[in-house]
């Protein structure tokens, strides 16, 4: 029995106890890791935070732009439907939408853009009704 009680204990001890917000983000940015450490980026002149907006043309880029318009608006469940409609995984929904609350936390007036606004007429899918 006691060889047992040790096995257990042994598998009790090597479970990992990060919880879910300190596991690594796949999506999240060298930017975003160092602003989350608590460095300024603003006094690194070498680095320069870039925000790209894609493309609205096909029904994928469209989606990807509902979701920043979404996350811009806090309805995260929405822009998670979005990215998922376009083919991403759930998880990877998740994360995407992670990383880009800390690029508009980042960038505050790319958040302006969208926030408490209509959705641009070229983020909408035109469908055959």
């Amino acid at each position: 029995m006691k060889r047992r009680e040790t096995i257990i204990s042994s598998v009790k001890e090597s479970k990992s106890t990060a919880t879910p917000d300190q596991r690594e983000n796949p999506f999240e940015s060298p930017i975003t890791k160092l602003s989350n450490q608590g460095i300024d980026l603003s006094q690194i002149g070498t680095i320069k935070t870039i925000v790209y907006q894609p493309p609205s043309e096909t029904f994928e880029q469209k989606m990807i732009c509902q979701a920043m318009y979404y996350v811009a608006n806090n309805k995260n469940r929405k822009a998670r439907d979005c990215l998922k409609s376009a083919g991403m995984s759930s998880f990877n929904a998740k994360g995407w939408i992670k990383e880009e609350q800390a690029v508009q936390k980042r960038n505050p007036e790319e958040k302006k853009k969208y926030f408490n606004q209509t959705m641009p007429e070229q983020f909408k899918v035109k469908t055959n009704d």
